[in-house]
């Protein structure tokens, strides 16, 4: 989807070096394995400088072409020209989000240390653990580690927990107050939209700064989904 966005809203095939590290087989100082895609049988990838799984890698946060195309502005009421900058993963700009946070004030034992020193946990369709190091950490049975795939200049490592969705679905409601909320959130047909907007809030409360950086992505994904969906159309 990433990627269609970049596509449509630039018209460029431009890839982030977020994805294709963390997902496909790209490293950040030697680019693609050739050997992977021959030893696999899809050596046709390799033709034309890899056209057609993309030999333009930007760094996240990058800037992506000249800006915003006239047509993409117009569908999206967005000015002409207005800079996006490359992607990351959700999860990878939440991780972003958690381990960049500034913490002053609230007695966390991660105040005025480095960033090496935290470990963010992501919640979504699985329970993403991430932290970044100066130097490449190998863990059995934990991804990575990737290069500059999050920080720009340190190594990420990642391990997941699957059915986060669900076990977020049990603390929720299984907490004291949820009959009360159920009940008026029922009674005023907002049930769905309370529940869901219920982690924000609690977010909000505890790190402002963040909640307003997720938020602001999610409002972003639903506009470049809606923009998608017209075009299939």
């Amino acid at each position: 989807m990433l990627i269609c966005l970049t596509l449509c809203l630039y018209c460029l095939f431009s890839r982030s070096l977020c994805t294709v590290v963390c997902k496909w087989t790209y490293t950040s100082d030697r680019g693609w394995d050739d050997s992977f895609w021959k030893m696999i049988g899809l050596e046709d990838l390799v033709k034309d400088k890899y056209e057609k799984i993309g030999n333009h890698v930007l760094s996240p946060g990058e800037a992506v072409g000249e800006g915003l195309t006239a047509d993409a502005s117009q569908d999206l009421s967005l000015p002409e020209g207005i800079a996006v900058a490359a992607s990351l993963i959700d999860a990878h700009a939440g991780g972003l989000g958690v381990i960049g946070a500034d913490v002053k004030g609230h007695n966390l034992p991660c105040e005025n240390q480095p960033i090496t020193s935290r470990v963010a946990m992501i919640c979504g369709t699985s329970s993403c653990h991430m932290g970044v190091s100066e130097t490449p950490i190998f863990v059995p049975g934990v991804w990575g580690p990737y290069f500059s795939a999050m920080v720009p200049g340190l190594w990420l490592n990642e391990g997941g927990q699957s059915a986060t969705g669900k076990l977020i679905d049990h603390v929720v409601r299984g907490h004291v107050a949820f009959p009360e909320l159920e009940a008026k959130a029922a009674a005023r047909s907002l049930f769905y939209s309370f529940i869901t907007s219920l982690p924000y809030r609690l977010m909000h409360t505890a790190f402002p700064a963040v909640a307003s950086f997720s938020v602001r992505g999610i409002n972003s994904l639903i506009v470049g989904w809606k923009y998608l969906q017209r075009l299939s159309r």
